[in-house]
Order: structure tokens, then sequence, then C-alpha cells
């Protein structure tokens, strides 16, 4: 998630940024979740590692399927307690990663696509 700039847009991608979002909640929106619980199971398929590769290899990767399946699961999602959560499984390599991948679910979830850069979208 890029956050610059003045235009309507960038300013919104300010407001956004997920270094200031403290949690994210799912609305009661069923085509919301459907289209959530199909891009978690994208995120997992695009996490299936070989016999050799460390799950670590992937920590955005995995920081965006811990936030949706928590999120699914609990109906919302503590920044600070998701971050606390995944720094104890995987150490600091995930920090970087968690603020971009809670920014990422967070514009899915509140309708803000137009915010996340690059990947394959939201299913509809």
């Amino acid at each position: 998630m890029v956050l610059s700039g003045s235009s309507p847009k960038e300013a919104k991608m300010q407001e956004v940024n997920p270094f200031n979002i403290d949690e994210i909640v799912l609305s009661n929106d069923k085509e919301l979740k459907r289209s959530l619980m199909v891009k978690l199971q994208e995120y997992r398929n695009r996490n299936e590692l070989g016999p050799y590769d460390a799950p670590e290899c992937q920590p955005f990767n995995l920081c965006k399927i811990a936030i949706l399946a928590k999120l699914l699961t609990e109906g919302r999602v503590v920044r600070k307690v998701m971050l606390k959560e995944l720094k104890q499984e995987y150490g600091d390599i995930a920090t970087h990663y968690f603020f971009e991948a809670f920014g990422v679910i967070w514009a899915y979830v509140n309708g803000h696509i137009e915010l996340v850069h690059g990947g394959t979208g939201l299913p509809k």
C-alpha cells in the first residue's frame, strides 16, 4: 500500500495508513465474507511450500493468511494483539510485512480496493 501525495485518492491513502488502523471489523455482508473466504484460500494456495522451504520465506503471505483467518473466525482483528501473536510465532521478520498485510485486508473489508496496488484483488 503506497501512501503519499495530494490527490483525493492519495489523501485517502494517507488517512488509511496501516500504522494508524487499530482494528479491522467484519460486517455481516454475506457476499463480502464469501469473497474473503475465497481470498483466504487463494493466499493458502500461494503458501504451499516445497519440502525444504521454510514458511518464513513468505512472511507477507503468512501475515495476510493469519489476519484474514482470524477476521473470518472472530469477526475482528486488533492490530496490536495480532502483531504480538505473529511476532511470537515468526519473530521480528513479520513486523514490516504485518503492517502492509493489515492495510491490504483493511482495504478489502472496507471497500477501498483501489488503495491496493498489485495482487489479484478481491474475488467477486
